[in-house]
């Protein structure tokens, strides 16, 4: 019974007491026909008045977090339920009200508890959970020895060599950074798709690796962050393409994702851009061993300059903590991350064919002359504004609230 409820009957009690041990008191002596009537009428209007001040308490309980409130009538009804013999006809009823797909991936997932408990399983093959990726159990090793005993295996020739994978490009920054621009450079090599704003791959990557999960659930989850369809992806088949793996592992069903992009696109290679995972480049890293971080970083103030909307040194402050958090934190865990390369949007625009030929030699790419002028240029340099246009838009004091607090980060990245 949830808190709520419990109040509500915790007042049912209260107000029915009174009413209820004075009609015990007076029923000890023997009335009259007339009398009884008298007190029966009395009980019921003190019935009546104990079902009003229960009804106005029921009011003042304060509805739960994110509910839609509801009327006293209606919670005193839901109560009312808790107290009603169970259905018999309901037995059973996720047979006739449950699709077969969905009652597979319940199974699927909780089908060993309900075997356990006595209950049916049929969509489970064999009843064993046949479909289900299972997290490794039981203590690991650090990360450390683990890679430190598979270079050994790999060089004694007790592994076999792990397959040669092309470097796939994720761009990460902080907002207004100029990903979008490297991206749309990226993304004009004819040998390359790169995809916006994913949102979904260090979350997928830790389901799978702490929960079990099927091909629904894995499609969920996809889905949770983004449509698929504004992927261009058909959650179906992204369904078929997954259940037809040999293993649910998170670089199986991630490369197939993305493969499928790339074959949409008649391109042999892929690549990401999205600047949120800039933070989780670590967990992404251990998923994708082919994953190869470009960290676009650029003049905070001139982040904060083109960001839409007035600006007040508060809001100056606010978005000063933010760049100093995001680009902060990368860079100490830059020797953390196996592949990562810094790039300066300033220079990525004054020095556009360098830059570009240094990321491609990065990603073990060929440079490509088209991605010098992508048509999206002159748009995406127009939203994101022109380089030091903090100096003429930021007043003196939002530029002094930003130095306050990544003023230190400003310097070390040589920025005046």
């Amino acid at each position: 019974m949830n808190s709520s409820r419990w109040i509500v009957a915790t007042l049912t009690c209260l107000a029915l007491a009174g009413p209820l041990a004075a009609a015990q008191t007076e029923t000890d002596a023997t009335p009259g026909a007339e009398e009884t009537q008298a007190r029966a009428e009395e009980m019921r209007a003190r019935q009546l008045e104990a079902e009003e001040r229960l009804k106005e308490k029921a009011r003042e309980l304060p509805r739960g977090k994110g509910r839609d409130p509801q009327s006293a009538e209606r919670r005193l009804k839901s109560h009312e339920k808790t107290f009603e013999p169970p259905n018999p006809s309901l037995v059973g009823a996720y047979k006739t009200k449950m699709a077969p797909a969905d009652q597979a991936t319940y199974e699927a997932l909780a089908g060993d508890l309900l075997l356990d408990l006595g209950y049916e399983a049929n969509s489970l093959a064999g009843a064993n959970g046949a479909g289900v990726h299972e997290p490794r159990s039981g203590p690991r090793l650090p990360r450390s020895m683990r890679r430190a005993l598979s270079v050994a295996g790999h060089a004694t020739g007790i592994r076999p060599p792990a397959e040669r994978r092309d470097p796939a490009p994720f761009v990460v920054g902080a907002a207004r950074s100029g990903t979008t621009l490297l991206s749309a450079m990226l993304d004009a090599h004819p040998e390359l798709t790169m995809v916006a704003e994913t949102g979904f791959v260090p979350k997928l990557a830790e389901t799978i690796r702490s929960e079990p999960v099927t091909a629904e659930r894995i499609v969920k989850v996809m889905a949770a962050a983004r449509p698929l369809a504004q992927l261009g992806i058909d959650e179906s088949e992204m369904r078929r393409r997954i259940e037809g793996l040999d293993d649910l592992k998170a670089a199986a069903v991630l490369r197939e994702f993305y493969g499928m992009l790339s074959e949409r696109a008649g391109t042999p290679r892929w690549g990401d851009e999205t600047p949120a995972y800039l933070k989780r480049m670590r967990r992404i890293q251990r998923a994708l061993s082919e994953a190869h971080f470009i960290h676009v970083i650029r003049d905070g103030r001139d982040t904060a300059a083109a960001k839409p909307g007035e600006l007040d040194p508060g809001k100056a402050l606010v978005i000063g903590q933010r760049w100093e958090k995001k680009v902060g934190s990368a860079r100490q865990q830059e020797h953390l991350i196996e592949r990562y390369l810094e790039v300066r949007y300033e220079e990525l625009l004054t020095a556009t064919e360098r830059v570009l030929r240094e990321v491609c030699t990065f990603l073990e790419l060929d440079f490509d002359e088209a991605m010098v002028d992508p048509p999206e240029r002159a748009a995406i340099e127009a939203e994101l504004g022109p380089v030091g246009a903090w100096r003429e838009t930021l007043s003196a004091e939002d530029a002094r609230a930003f130095a306050d607090v990544a003023g230190e980060l400003l310097d070390e990245l040589g920025y005046d």
